[in-house]
């Protein structure tokens, strides 16, 4: 029988490493020990303690991504000493298709069209189809509506995974940890104290989008779904 010190140094790893390879994918290198992830911290997560994983983050000039699993869902947080620089999610109503025609970017029969391409091709794949500068909107739209959603989050785990994230510079974001987790805090208090029609609200630190006409903005290729 292993010991709690060969457990927690070697078989620990390397059973989570499937599952973070399912969920970071080419996103993250793999620095630690036998072409493993480096995973620096792991532990139950709760809504509550959202704001102190993005201060541990921020405070020490994390590079790295930051996986939380709630039930079937999957939410990851990217980080460049220390700031925000992405997010991703399973979740339909997080995804960039979905922000955009919430946001009035998309009308509906083009909101379908983008949900079918990002399932297919993933987020990358969106660059055929909508100008970047709309895509970099919602790109940090995006960070904001994942830590929002995170504060509502039941019982679940987290895994911080060490490393600079390798991200597509469309959907790379640069925010300050704290000030998007005070504004998930003040989400989360709306939500509690007074009836909402379901929608998270807008920032005010993220700007309108005007909406746009879905088109091919370039001949489509395969593109992988690292963003």
């Amino acid at each position: 029988m292993p010991s709690l010190a060969e457990f927690l140094e070697d078989r620990f790893p390397q059973r989570l490493e499937e599952h973070l390879q399912g969920a970071l994918g080419p996103s993250m290198p793999r620095v630690g020990e036998n072409g493993r992830y480096g995973i620096v911290a792991s532990g139950r997560f709760r809504g509550a303690i959202t704001a102190d994983l993005l201060a541990f983050a921020h405070n020490n000039r994390v590079d790295g991504a930051l996986l939380l699993v709630d039930d079937d869902t999957q939410r990851v947080l990217y980080f460049e000493e220390g700031m925000l620089v992405g997010a991703q999610s399973t979740l339909l109503f997080e995804r960039l298709g979905r922000l955009l025609y919430k946001a009035g970017a998309v009308e509906r029969k083009a909101y379908e069209t983008l949900v079918e391409v990002e399932e297919e091709q993933g987020p990358s794949g969106l660059l055929d189809w909508v100008p970047e500068s709309t895509l970099e909107w919602a790109a940090e739209l995006r960070v904001w509506e994942v830590v929002a959603g995170l504060y509502l989050a039941g019982r679940g785990h987290f895994v911080l995974v060490e490393g600079h994230p390798q991200l597509d510079g469309v959907f790379q974001v640069s925010l300050d940890p704290m000030q998007v987790a005070l504004e998930g805090m003040r989400r989360h208090d709306q939500w509690r104290n007074r009836p909402t029609d379901g929608s998270a609200g807008r920032s005010e630190s993220v700007p309108a989008m005007q909406p746009v006409r879905l088109m091919r903005t370039r001949d489509p290729v395969k593109r992988s779904r690292s963003a």
